[in-house]
Order: C-alpha cells, then sequence, then structure tokens
C-alpha cells in the first residue's frame, strides 16, 4: 500500500491506493526492461490529488524511459565502432561467431580528450589501441627535454608501445591524444591470447605487425634518403587533413625539423 501525503496551508490530505500493480515490459531487441507502476482505486473525494499524483508518475516514467533510451543509443553508437572493427577483419580472414564474442569480452571503447595521455614513458604498458575517430602521436623525449614525433595515428590504425609490452620493459614512448578521439582499448596479454583460442586470428595480426614494422624502417630510410620537403610532402600524402587539426610543433617533430623550417616549406609549396 502506498501513503501519499501533501501539505496544503495547515491541513494534511492523504490518498491510498489500495491496489499497485507492476509492469514489467520486456523489450527483447533493446536488451532492457521497463518497470512502470499503475494506481488505482483511490480513496474517495481523492480525484485531484491522485491526478497530480498521477502526473508525477507519469513524468518520472517519461524521464526514465528517456534516459534508458539515450543509455541504449550511447551503448549502440559504441558497439557500432567495434562492430566496424570486426568487419574490418573480416574482410581479411574469416572470423567465427565465439570468436567475435570473445574481441567483444577484451575491447572497451573508451572517449579521450584532447591532450589526455594514454600511455606514459616509464610505465608498464599493458593496452593497445585502435583508432576509430581522432588522432594519437607517440613520442619520446631526449635529454634535452626536445620531443620527437615516432607516429600519428588515425582512424584505423593501431598505436602503442610495442617494443615495451613485447621486451616486457617500461615505456619508453609517450601516448597522447592529439583531438578529441574515441578508441577501442584491449587489453593486450588478453589479446595475445587470441591465438590460443582462435588461431584463425594469427594472421591477421600478423599481417598487422609486418606493416608496422615496414612503416617504421620507411620511415627511418625516409629521414635518412629524403629532402626536408620530400619528407612533408609524405606526410600529407599519408595523413590527409590531419595538419590543420594538430600543433606545428608536433609535425615538425615528426619531420625532425624546426618550425622556423617548416614555415619555409609551406611557403616553398605555396609557390608551385
Amino acid at each position: 500500500m502506498v501513503q501519499i501525503v501533501r501539505e496544503s496551508k495547515s491541513s494534511y490530505f492523504c490518498v491510498n491506493a489500495t491496489k499497485i500493480e507492476l509492469l514489467n515490459a520486456f523489450s527483447k531487441e533493446k536488451g532492457f526492461v521497463f518497470v512502470l507502476y499503475f494506481c488505482s482505486a483511490v480513496s474517495a473525494g481523492k480525484d485531484l490529488l491522485f491526478c497530480n499524483f498521477c502526473r508525477v508518475i507519469k513524468l518520472k516514467i517519461i524521464t526514465c524511459f528517456r534516459s534508458t533510451c539515450h543509455i541504449f543509443n550511447s551503448a549502440n553508437n559504441q558497439n557500432q565502432h567495434l562492430q566496424n572493427l570486426i568487419n574490418k577483419i573480416k574482410q581479411s580472414i574469416p572470423l567465427s561467431l565465439e570468436a567475435e564474442k570473445y574481441i567483444y569480452s577484451i575491447a572497451k571503447e573508451k572517449s579521450v580528450a584532447k591532450g589526455e595521455v594514454l600511455i606514459d614513458e616509464g610505465q608498464t604498458v599493458n593496452k593497445i589501441f585502435f583508432v576509430t575517430q581522432g588522432s594519437l602521436r607517440s613520442f619520446c623525449v631526449d635529454k634535452e627535454g626536445k620531443e620527437h614525433t615516432l607516429q600519428f595515428a588515425i582512424n584505423e590504425w593501431w598505436i602503442s608501445d610495442f617494443i615495451a609490452i613485447y621486451n616486457e620493459v617500461p615505456a619508453s614512448l609517450t601516448v597522447e591524444s592529439i583531438t578529441d578521439s574515441t578508441v577501442v582499448e584491449f587489453n593486450a596479454q588478453k589479446l595475445n591470447e587470441i591465438y590460443r583460442h582462435f588461431p584463425e586470428f594469427e594472421p591477421f595480426q600478423r599481417k598487422n605487425l609486418e606493416r608496422h614494422v615496414v612503416s617504421l624502417h620507411k620511415r627511418i630510410l625516409n629521414q635518412l634518403q629524403l629532402t626536408a620537403l620530400e619528407r612533408y610532402n609524405l606526410f600529407l600524402e599519408q595523413y590527409p587533413n590531419i595538419e590543420r587539426d594538430i600543433p606545428n610543433y608536433h609535425i615538425a617533430s615528426y619531420l625532425g625539423i624546426t618550425q622556423q623550417s617548416l614555415s619555409r616549406l609551406r611557403a616553398e609549396r605555396a609557390k608551385k
């Protein structure tokens, strides 16, 4: 039995809802449970108070419903990012339903703000990140305090300190978000265990590592063999549209030049 009390001047008015029914409406498609409260059989002569009570209940139900829908939409959007990654994997290898479920169990979508550090130099590394929106970078700092950017990671790129992970040593790199970004975060150890549970996943990850190693080798050779202007042109080709979103000193540290030299390169390109 529910008792409703309302104060009006110096008097108290009470009404009893002698019957409360619980309606559990299950939405199988959405996976949520809505619990609605209905009141009836009100004490005689208290219709006005009961109407007010029902309006309050209705508002609570609507608020709960909207809040639940918001939660579902947010979860659905997050799952969509992870599903996009799974679809990308399926383009390379056949993936069983059990393997998909395992990926869902070890992955977590994460929104990161501009400037947020995901891996800090010197810490133990056990995370690998797949970028779904925004831009991240990895960099190191030399003894003189100068930053050297090793990698930018944009949409559908992987990033971490892989040397720290595979050699089981503290991080030598810092990984930070240079724009507001969204990533899918994996526990490195659990991701590595996927090979034991699902051997079909091994060729996909091997290709990822091969591409990563080839990319780093090319980067070293480009730093040694190409002119600053050639490296800048290659940067614009590899990272289209990123230039407008990141500070000049990040680009300069990636190219191995000063910000003044970067300005001269841009002026030189503009003349052509």
